[in-house]
Parts: C-alpha cells; structure tokens; sequence
C-alpha cells in the first residue's frame, strides 16, 4: 500500500512471478478498518520495526496475521 520507492520494482516482480491476480497493490489511505476488511489477513515482513502498529490495527479489527520476530513485534506480542 502506498507510493514508496519499491512499488514499481514490487508490481514488476507480482507480474514475473505471475502473481496479479493475487496481489493488489492499493493506494495510501488512513482508513484502517476498510484495509483490513479487504484482507484475508496481514503479513508484516520487515527486518527491523519499532512499534508495529499495523499488527496492532490488524488485531484490533479481528485479522489474522503474521510477523517476523524483529524488534518490537517480539516485544509486544510475546506469547504468555
């Protein structure tokens, strides 16, 4: 989601990999619930995060998701 410096380099490997149909690639948008409610779930893939709010936002509107275990993901979300 976005306009990052990635986003073309991302829409060219989605259609070498022959993944269009399965990948979308939206716009930047502050409505969170709308974003997640097109999601089956959420994947966060980052190699370092601070506070990962987006697993904070996907939890709050019942998504599913996953992390890597970097930074504060490991921080917050520590199973007990």
């Amino acid at each position: 989601m976005g306009a990052g410096e990635q986003r073309e380099g991302l829409i060219a490997l989605s259609k070498i990999f022959e993944l269009e149909k399965c990948v979308r690639f939206l716009p930047a948008s502050e409505d969170v619930e709308m974003i997640f409610n097109l999601c089956s779930f959420g994947v966060l893939s980052s190699i370092r995060e601070g506070m990962p709010y987006v697993l904070l936002e996907a939890g709050s509107v019942g998504k599913p998701h996953v992390a890597t275990s970097v930074g504060g993901v490991e921080d917050s979300f520590r199973m007990t």
